[in-house]
């Protein structure tokens, strides 16, 4: 079954659960059962300013149960078959870590977040929310925000409208997919003559009504030349586009400078003035020039980026050749300083990897010359290898023909290693394989060699 659910937390130094709601829906969107919860978070969760009260007093929360509480309440709730739907990413998120900070056993049910499902839909909305999909579904919204019970029923209304599948497709009502082609197909017949579906073998006029029940507006595609637009397609028996559109229409090409906003001549005031500014999105906001990182001329969305839009539309990795940096904004100097700072930390890290490999190769030579000595006094001893753990010790590490500690048999390696380091503590440590058992020369000799 489907469990649509909601969480309400509060972030005063850790988040902690406040509001929790599920509701079982059958696959066409029936409401089966309901568990809602409230949670007592600590005293300071609660004089958090943007407590998310939901409606609540709160003295509601200090008279319900802990939050350990109320997500065991919600796991005997949940029956095996149950497939969890939240409306975003971060919900799924925080319910994952209340199940493994509180149940150890029983696995987490499936996750999945309606956002992402819903932006298929929605294609100029990266994460669309709640509150505006309902909106634009022309359904009532509930209130008081930031209650999980309504968020719960919010969501149930938008699949049933939306006939989201158990499949997690989701697809707009037939009118309001046609307005929104309407809109989108207006934008582009300012740029294009002639419009064309994906895959379609007819084409259009960009003024032509037949393109408006396309199921998606990526599908819509569009040409400047009449050529290019008949390539393997007929023109509209509706709109009958000719040869000549292209001549009698005047195009609307991108300016370089249109995003741009005029700024005073001074340096310092172009970076603190406040203006107006129209972002990617389609928003007027007051920015200042020194948080505004670029410009986008693409036709579609053209206007300023944040930090923010500029990260999550990529453009930097897409290399868009649409986008115009703004040189004036502190965030190119904070991303060279970032570059700097890392390339100055791979520099240390190689420096000290060049250290410890001298100091090893050094090591090495001390200790060959160590085995040199043995083997001239008639010693049988095997030196593998030496190193200083710590400023004030070393510790050599060998195999003998014995299988047991034998480190105090050895009074001239002992003496040789003091004369080398006589500042230093000095253990000599015999080898043992994986079980404990102290290894000797001809079983050692034999690991190596199955080892390369």
């Amino acid at each position: 079954m489907i469990v649509l659910l909601d969480l309400e937390w509060a972030e005063a130094g850790k988040a902690e659960l406040t509001q929790l709601a599920a509701m079982r829906v059958s696959t066409q969107w029936e409401e089966q059962d309901r568990f809602t919860r409230l949670a007592h978070p600590s005293k300071e969760a609660l004089e958090w300013a943007a407590l998310p009260l939901g409606g609540y007093e709160k003295s509601r929360f200090k008279e319900a149960k802990s939050e350990e509480e109320v997500v065991r309440d919600l796991i005997e709730w949940l029956q095996p078959d149950d497939v969890i739907w939240t409306w975003a990413a971060s919900n799924a998120g925080f319910l994952r870590k209340l199940w493994r900070r509180y149940e150890k056993e029983r696995p987490c049910p499936p996750l999945y977040d309606m956002a992402r499902t819903i932006a298929r839909a929605f294609p100029r909305a990266d994460s669309p929310n709640l509150y505006a999909v309902v909106t634009a579904l022309n359904i009532p919204p509930l209130s008081p925000m930031h209650r999980s019970v309504n968020s719960i029923d919010m969501m149930r209304q938008v699949m049933d409208v939306m006939q989201v599948s158990p499949d997690r497709r989701a697809r707009l009502p037939f009118l309001m997919r046609r307005d929104y082609n309407r809109r989108w197909i207006e934008v582009m017949g300012s740029a294009y003559h002639y419009v064309y579906l994906a895959g379609s073998p007819v084409f259009h006029r960009s003024t032509c009504t037949a393109c408006l029940n396309a199921r998606s507006v990526s599908h819509i595609q569009g040409s400047v030349y009449y050529e290019t637009a008949a390539k393997s397609r007929r023109p509209c028996r509706l709109c009958r586009p000719d040869l000549g559109e292209r001549t009698t229409k005047k195009l609307s090409v991108p300016q370089p400078d249109a995003a741009k906003q005029e700024w005073p001549e001074s340096v310092e005031q172009k970076a603190n003035e406040v203006k107006n500014t129209k972002l990617l999105t389609g928003e007027y906001v007051p920015l200042k020039r020194k948080h505004v990182v670029g410009w986008c001329h693409h036709y579609i969305h053209r206007g300023a980026l944040t930090k923010s839009l500029l990260e999550s539309h990529d453009c930097l990795g897409k290399a868009c050749p649409y986008f115009e940096r703004n040189d004036m904004a502190s965030y190119w100097e904070a991303l060279r300083r970032k570059a700097q700072e890392k390339e100055a930390l791979k520099a240390k890290k190689r420096e000290e990897k060049a250290k410890a490999e001298a100091e090893k190769d050094a090591m090495q030579q001390v200790v060959d010359r160590w085995q040199r000595m043995m083997d001239e006094l008639g010693i049988s001893i095997y030196l593998v290898r030496a190193a200083k753990s710590d400023p004030h010790s070393v510790t050599v590490f060998y195999v003998s023909p014995n299988r047991f500690a034998d480190g105090g048999d050895y009074p001239n390696l002992y003496s040789a290693v003091k004369r080398a380091f006589p500042r230093c503590y000095v253990k000599l440590r015999h080898i043992k394989d994986m079980d404990g058992r102290f290894l000797t020369i001809e079983e050692y000799l034999e690991a190596v060699r199955r080892r390369v």
